[in-house]
């Protein structure tokens, strides 16, 4: 019995009209490497917001409540 070709184990990928076949672990790798680096970028916008906030806070703490003075 000889082994049938399924389209479904390559899914062609239409790029700007023209099509590719990619393999379905390349296609999983570069999803992977997008979502990825999408949590990265999350990470590192949430830590820069986190710093301003704390910073601000800390500003706001030091001219409304200790008006700018020092500790003794």
């Amino acid at each position: 019995m000889a082994k049938r070709k399924t389209a479904a184990a390559n899914p062609p990928l239409a790029i700007s009209g023209t099509t590719l076949v990619v393999g379905t672990d390349v296609l999983l790798r570069e999803l992977r490497d997008l979502i990825y680096g999408a949590k990265e970028r999350v990470t590192s916008s949430v830590n820069t917001l986190l710093v301003m906030l704390y910073w601000e806070i800390g500003h706001r703490v030091r001219t409304e409540v200790l008006k700018s003075a020092r500790a003794a």
